[in-house]
Order: C-alpha cells, then sequence, then structure tokens
C-alpha cells in the first residue's frame, strides 16, 4: 500500500485505526478514539457478565487494534500519526478493564478515562521513553498500553485511600 493512501477507509485495518471515522476529528482526535473505547467498554460490559468472558473479549479487541495501529503506522506517512487512535482505543481498554474489576460504574469509569487522557497526553517517564525509542507502530501502541496501565495505578491507590 502507497504511503500517500493513508487513511483508506475501504482497508479495515485503516478503518479500525482511525476509530471509524474518530480519528479524523481535527480537534482532539486522541480524546474522540479514547471517548469511543469509553461507549464501547460500557456496551460491552452490559451485554457480557461474566468478568472471563470480559477478559478474552477486551484481549481479543487489544490484539485487533494492535494490528491496525501496526498496519495503518506503516501506510502513514507519518510515526505516530494523529489520526490513528486504535492505540488510544486499546490503552483506555485496558484502563477500563482493570478499573472495572476493583469498581463499577460509570463515575468511576470517567475517573479512569481522566486519568488515562491525563497520562496519554503528559507522557511521564516510561511512556516517553517508549514513545521517543520504539518508532513504529508497537511502540505507537505499547506506550498508551503503559499509559493505561499506570491509569490504573494511580485510580487503584487513590481507591484504597478513599474507601
Amino acid at each position: 500500500m502507497e504511503k500517500n493512501n493513508f487513511p483508506n477507509t475501504k482497508n479495515i485495518f485503516h478503518l479500525i485505526a482511525i476509530g471509524f471515522g474518530s480519528g479524523l476529528i481535527r480537534i482532539a482526535p486522541g480524546t474522540w478514539g479514547s471517548t469511543l473505547a469509553l461507549i464501547l467498554f460500557i456496551v460491552a460490559e452490559a451485554f457480557i457478565d461474566d468478568l472471563l468472558h470480559l477478559f478474552f473479549f477486551i484481549t481479543s479487541l487489544l490484539i485487533i487494534f494492535l494490528i491496525s495501529c501496526i498496519v495503518a503506522s506503516r501506510d502513514a506517512d507519518i510515526k505516530d500519526d494523529s489520526r490513528i487512535v486504535s492505540d488510544e482505543m486499546g490503552g483506555m481498554l485496558l484502563t477500563l478493564f482493570m478499573v472495572s474489576m476493583i469498581s463499577d460504574g460509570i463515575f468511576f469509569y470517567l475517573i479512569g478515562f481522566a486519568l488515562f487522557r491525563a497520562f496519554d497526553i503528559a507522557k511521564p517517564w516510561p511512556i516517553s521513553y517508549v514513545d521517543q525509542n520504539l518508532k513504529n507502530g508497537f511502540g505507537v501502541f505499547l506506550d498508551d498500553l503503559i499509559a493505561g496501565f499506570l491509569s490504573f495505578l494511580v485510580f487503584f491507590c487513590f481507591y484504597l485511600f478513599l474507601t
């Protein structure tokens, strides 16, 4: 595929990578992709009662999002094209799944959302290290998974402190 042909919405990996169009919104595309992931998680959780089944569903989505991120990053002119939001979607799903294991409800999901966006935007170490040193689709995806995990750690500390 030619690099100048990104995003090609007829390519399923590109379509997923741009969050089915949410990544094409010029203002804060990562936040829009994260919002899509939040909605997806809430709907999935409403239909999947068993934690193990939810785990397998989220893991499957993470794999699909990773592949789409790798393909789209390879096909785009820019290493971390802001239109690619499948990395944010993956990091957000990781955050929300871990939050759902200790507390349930939209209020807690919104806290997880805010923490994830803060970590993703600020990129403290080790997120910044991965962002600067892994210049490929895997690195683009990995830094958001780390942001998701760190978001959960902060959430968990506050949760323990407040309960």
